[in-house]
């Protein structure tokens, strides 16, 4: 088996913090570097790839940078283009990894965007956000609906996606993934909630320290979440805009 480890576009990997939860995994270095290395290539061959970088050079959120300045900070990971960009330095193993499939699950919903478009327009709202005011902004398009608890759902439908590629990628799960990835789930849910709102940015540090206190505090309190097997090619139209195709779905 080669050492993918030494590859020069994983470099960012040895800087991943190792926390003691791990332990239960029994990874090593090269085991972690072999999974990452299954999902990114499951996805460049879909014309996703994954980049690792604490920044983003582009104009958007300017509230998350400094006045002048051209780059923004990358505290956990994002979607830029066909690009997932992922700060490894500020998480763990598992952070990076199920960050690659969260944010994959996003670009598989990106097909439809105008179902979403209620629940997604408020991501691009300067931080920090009034959940009041969103909240009322959001029942005057859904009547009745909690914004709060349908972006719940929004995050665990994006999973699904996310956790049928890892597995058609050839990364096994057991019961200790799935839990790891439930626990990501509501980590990132309740960090987004408590960031969002009291900060221009989020920070990896807090993510970290709140998905391990949650794998750590819930184990046996979550279902195991079922994989949504759907397939998608991005592809740039005439315009340079991205096109997300679905290339599989549902039997």
């Amino acid at each position: 088996m080669n050492n993918k480890t030494n590859k020069p576009e994983y470099y960012e990997l040895q800087f991943m913090q190792v926390l003691p939860y791990e332990a239960e995994f029994g990874w090593n270095e090269q085991d972690k570097v072999e999974m990452i290395d299954k999902i990114l290539t499951y996805l460049a061959k879909r014309n996703i790839h994954v980049r690792f970088s604490d920044r983003i050079i582009d104009s958007a959120k300017p509230w998350t940078r400094a006045e002048g300045q051209a780059w923004r900070p990358v505290e956990v990971g994002e979607l830029h283009g066909n690009f997932i960009v992922i700060n490894p330095r500020n998480i763990d193993f598992l952070s990076v990894l199920l960050t690659i499939a969260h944010i994959y699950g996003h670009l598989v919903q990106r097909e439809t965007p105008e179902a979403y478009e209620p629940l997604t327009r408020f991501t691009e709202y300067p931080k920090p956000l009034n959940l009041a005011q969103v909240q009322a902004d959001y029942e005057a398009v859904r009547p009745g609906q909690e914004y709060l608890a349908d972006f719940l759902e929004f995050e665990k439908e994006a999973f699904g996606y996310g956790k049928y590629a890892m597995l058609e990628s050839g990364i096994r799960f057991d019961a200790k993934l799935d839990h790891a990835v439930q626990s990501y789930i509501h980590a990132d849910f309740e960090e987004l909630k408590r960031w969002s709102t009291t900060a221009p940015n989020k920070w990896g540090g807090d993510f970290v320290k709140q998905f391990e206190k949650t794998y750590n505090e819930n184990k046996g309190q979550y279902p195991v979440l079922a994989a949504k097997p759907v397939e998608i090619q991005v592809t740039p139209n005439p315009n340079g805009e991205l096109v997300v195709v679905r290339t599989k779905t549902p039997a």
